[in-house]
């Protein structure tokens, strides 16, 4: 997206503004990253603070651009429209003044590198960055943080003023690859607890915002030595001190977060085969709900993929066991998605990934597994089938135990790799045209309801997926079979 484009789109705003005699600045993020050269193709979110009540001005604009109105944050007076343009929307978020001025303003926001502001009309009349700089307004040490890549509470007050706060300078650390600064990791960890003041859905986006950046490991290891990441993933804290034998390294609390830094680290390599990479990109960069990415989405599996190892867990014959674990880890993603009300489709696709994690290791155990045992899992994954994939390559990596060798963790990358390549050579296939239902079975074998009529279903799915049934026809003669 142009910035003269989005230029044109604010012009109508300003031009309300006017009309309203309404000072309204943008601040934050989004002059932030614009002066940064960070990519805004994928989105534009935009915040605004104005010097007037704006529940009256918010609903003109949003009536105007026939745009969609939420209220945010009562508690802070936040109001967000949303205008839709043809593929594309503009997210804005609109507060009042937190002070009497924007200078007040500033200085009452939550880091420094946030902290900077510049007036509306100004923003459109500047011609390049380096008016842009000219019109900024922010705090003494803004720019200080910025050169020094810092991330910075503005006052003593900001985390308590707002306790999400605590975990937003994860998200735009891992957003700017920037430090968090030592006295304000000693605050976090000093007021974590107020996190459970802060609504689920805020908390839900943030942590969406953290797992949808490259690098999102270091700040969730970070996270974790707070102990802010235990307040609000509680149902990972029962991996801690869970052994997993000698084929692991870590135990199940931190083989999970491993999970994720091997997942960001294979990423990169995989992405050098360009056939992959155009397929992968498409689907980890899509989004199911909002602007909650399924890479996102994937990483918030890779988290929760062994959750209910604790609860299984038993030794037999010396060997430490976990049979069923998948079931229970499934059962408990849901809890958690439910929690912070994940939409239908993101819970679906969530409990589908940890509950099938472990069927591609079962696949390349096989050695020689037939075309029948992939279609299958194929079928079963459906379209998280490669993120499925992406999950088993990231969770056999992580073992690293002494009986795992490298050459083990590369076999199976290899394998699945070769797989994830099958899955989109076919994949037009992967849900074929339903050619027959349970009441043709049992109408062709004069048989009543029964197992059997659900298993002769998915047994022509699977031959339509190997295109050896491609019609009506063929899957009657198939159905024949089975009189006895």
């Amino acid at each position: 997206m142009e910035i003269k484009n989005i230029k044109n789109k604010l012009r109508d705003l300003y031009n309300q503004a006017c009309k309203e005699d309404v000072s309204i600045y943008i601040v934050g993020g989004f002059i932030r990253d614009l002066m940064m050269g960070y990519d805004l193709s994928k989105k534009i979110d935009i915040d605004f603070t104005l010097n007037t009540n704006i529940a009256s001005f918010t609903k003109k604009v949003s009536d105007k651009f026939k745009a969609d109105y939420i209220i945010l944050n009562r508690d802070f007076n936040t109001i967000r429209i949303i205008i839709r343009d043809f593929d594309f929307d503009y997210q804005m978020d609109f507060t009042e003044f937190k002070g009497k001025t924007i200078q007040e303003d500033l200085y009452k926001r939550d880091f420094t590198v946030n902290a900077v502001a510049i007036e509306l009309g100004k923003f459109l009349n500047a011609k390049s960055k380096k008016d842009l700089r000219k019109y900024l307004i922010y705090p003494t040490n803004t720019l200080k943080h910025f050169c020094n890549k810092k991330i910075v509470s503005v006052n003593s007050n900001s985390l308590i003023d707002d306790s999400l706060r605590m975990l937003r300078a994860f998200s735009i650390g891992a957003h700017l690859t920037f430090e968090i600064e030592k006295n304000t990791l000693r605050e976090i960890n000093e007021n974590k607890m107020a996190i459970h003041k802060i609504s689920f859905e805020r908390i839900r986006d943030e942590i969406f915002r953290l797992l949808s950046t490259d690098n999102s490991y270091k700040y969730i290891l970070k996270m974790a030595e707070t102990g802010l990441f235990d307040e609000i993933f509680p149902e990972l804290k029962n991996g801690k001190n869970i052994e997993q034998g000698p084929y692991h390294k870590f135990d199940v609390y931190y083989h999970s977060l491993e999970c994720i830094k091997q997942f960001e680290s294979i990423l990169g390599k995989i992405y050098q085969d360009d056939y992959l990479r155009v397929r992968l990109k498409k689907i980890l960069e899509d989004y199911i709900s909002g602007y909650r990415s399924q890479k996102a989405l994937l990483k918030l599996a890779l988290l929760y993929h062994d959750v209910g190892k604790p609860n299984v867990r038993f030794i037999e014959d010396g060997k430490i066991k976990f049979w069923g674990h998948e079931k229970v880890s499934q059962d408990i993603t849901e809890e958690m998605a439910k929690r912070y009300r994940l939409s239908n489709a993101e819970m679906k696709s969530l409990k589908n990934m940890v509950y099938n994690h472990m069927r591609p290791g079962h696949l390349v155990e096989q050695k020689e597994s037939t075309k029948k045992a992939r279609y299958r899992f194929f079928k079963d994954a459906g379209l998280n089938t490669p993120l499925v994939i992406l999950l088993s390559i990231a969770d056999k990596y992580a073992t690293a135990g002494e009986l795992i060798t490298k050459q083990s963790m590369r076999d199976h990358e290899k394998f699945l790799i070769k797989l994830l390549k099958e899955y989109f050579h076919i994949q037009e296939r992967i849900e074929p045209e339903k050619l027959i239902d349970g009441n043709d079975i049992m109408k062709i074998l004069d048989i009543k309801p029964s197992p059997m009529v659900g298993k002769i279903i998915e047994e022509v799915e699977l031959l339509q997926m190997q295109n050896k049934i491609k019609n009506k026809k063929q899957a009657i003669a198939f159905i024949e079979k089975y009189k006895i």
